[in-house]
């Protein structure tokens, strides 16, 4: 895409967004809208209101954020609220950042819809978008994204891989998409791990990256019963002392990804050891712990003998008496 024909679709963009003066309006009242500070790609996204999208594009565009650009032009398609040319744009936008994949089949759709489109300032539009489209079926090189550590049964759910802004594939591992010659970079998100990113470059052949995500510490909930005045925990060698609340004792730390031995034990309960898995994510690993009391034998003798013994759960009994089932305390 070359700087002329950038330039075109900056300023078709700019004067379908400023030209009538309700859309003028529209885009005063919404200036207040940013993407500045929406950073991490694996957040969602705040988009803007439907009445602003058009007007927020010509800004993108005018600011040369292509990425964004791109993005909230398929909102206006998903929201129904483009037209062909916008079509003919985004497939623009895409060529310009070199990726391939995507501009061939948003200019494919653009020539479809533009052919029953009786519109002058289309039609104009259909020539080049011909042409570019026979290059991009032509001269494009086969870009793959793998994991490095894959060994380590470590799979992140929903990555979300970005060549050069823009997301290319979200979901599992590898991810591979058409790019044209050239440097790109390439940045890979997922919840639960830290965020990787690496410039490559392509050229005569495709390439295959890979990524090495390592996980992000993950909340561990303990839920421990029941408590007799405190809970001993031993959590991945660590020794804690927790404090009942109630009849159960609680713990929540942030614990690295793995298999994690977690320790329980109160006065007069057996002790619990168990080991757990816990994937990468986000949201708290919760477990339950229930422990078990410790009972007893116990035989009442009495002198003189067959005094009478009675327990509040069965009726009396003459010593001596044996009782089973006794629990702590």
């Amino acid at each position: 895409m070359t700087k002329r024909h950038l330039g075109y679709a900056v300023g078709m963009c700019a004067a379908l967004a400023l030209a009538p003066s309700r859309a003028l309006a529209q885009q005063r009242a919404c200036t207040s809208w940013s993407a500045g500070a929406q950073t991490d790609a694996c957040a969602p996204f705040a988009w803007p209101p439907d009445e602003c999208l058009r007007a927020v594009v010509g800004r993108a565009l005018r600011a040369r954020d292509l990425p964004l650009a791109a993005r909230l032009i398929e909102r206006m398609i998903e929201r129904g609220a483009a037209t062909v040319a916008d079509e003919y744009y985004l497939a623009g936008v895409y060529d310009h950042l070199k990726l391939a994949e995507l501009a061939r089949g948003r200019y494919e759709h653009f020539l479809q819809r533009a052919r029953a489109t009786p519109d002058a300032r289309v039609n104009a539009l259909v020539p080049t978008a011909a042409a570019r489209l026979g290059f991009l079926r032509r001269d494009t090189r086969r870009f793959t994204l793998d994991l490095a550590n894959r060994d380590q049964g470590l799979q992140p759910r929903g990555a979300s891989v970005r060549v050069n802004g823009v997301e290319v594939s979200r979901g599992a591992l590898p991810a591979s998409t058409e790019v044209l010659p050239g440097d790109h970079t390439v940045a890979v998100c997922a919840p639960g791990f830290a965020s990787w990113s690496q410039d490559t470059q392509v050229h005569t052949q495709g390439v295959t990256l890979r990524a090495e995500l390592s996980p992000l510490p993950r909340p561990l909930r303990l839920v421990v019963t029941p408590c007799v005045a405190r809970v001993a925990l031993v959590v991945a060698g660590e020794r804690r002392s927790v404090a009942c609340a109630g009849d159960r004792a609680e713990w929540t730390a942030d614990v690295a990804p793995g298999r994690v031995v977690v320790e329980a034990s109160t006065e007069g309960h057996r002790g619990v050891s168990r080991e757990l898995t816990v994937e990468p994510g986000v949201d708290p690993r919760d477990e339950r712990v229930e422990l078990e009391a410790i009972t007893r034998t116990v035989t009442l003798r009495a002198a003189p003998p067959h005094v009478m013994v009675t327990r509040t759960d069965e009726a009396g009994r003459r010593t001596p008496v044996t009782m089973e089932d006794l629990r702590h305390g």
